[in-house]
């Protein structure tokens, strides 16, 4: 299939944000007769790319987190959307000529002090200006109460608490 360009003659603004959104996990709330025989979990999708690199234009280096447990299994804040977002985030940068440093890390757990810890160590070791947490809004909050002076922006909607009915 040949190559066409979009119409403003780049990748297009909204074009990351299309394949962005193209992979979410197919969710739903736990009805109370359901509970026990599927896998509960908070399930999120992620936020635009322009809405996430609104949040951290004004930083040079840039801490993506993700989440190994609930936020990888609704496909939205994973080690693969970390990358993936990383690198949509780097590109958006470049075509404003804009030099910034995307780091990417993805925990076990957000919600967890123990897998927290060290993310912060790195954050302060590294001299982190900004992160973005791919997790739920509890890891949000949880990264945000142990960084304390580097501000934490979520990089996902928390949409509620439900079930894995299929993959993908």
């Amino acid at each position: 299939r040949p190559h066409r360009p979009v119409a403003d003659g780049g990748l297009g603004r909204d074009l990351l944000d299309r394949v962005l959104g193209t992979v979410q996990a197919k969710a739903r709330p736990v009805a109370a007769f359901e509970r026990g025989r599927a896998e509960r979990m908070i399930v999120g999708e992620r936020k635009p790319l322009s809405e996430i690199k609104g949040f951290i234009e004004d930083y040079e280096k840039i801490l993506l987190v993700g989440c190994g447990t609930c936020a990888t299994v609704c496909l939205a804040g994973g080690e693969s959307e970390v990358a993936l977002v990383a690198s949509a985030l780097r590109i958006a940068f470049l075509q404003e000529d804009k030099e910034r440093e995307v780091l990417e890390d993805c925990i076990t757990r957000q919600c967890e002090p123990e897998f927290v810890e060290p993310l912060a160590a790195r954050v302060l070791e590294e001299q982190v200006e900004a992160v973005v947490s791919l997790g739920c809004g509890v890891g949000v909050n949880f990264l945000a109460e142990k960084l304390e002076t580097v501000p934490v922006f979520p990089g996902l909607n928390t949409k509620f608490f439900g079930a894995t009915v299929e993959p993908g």
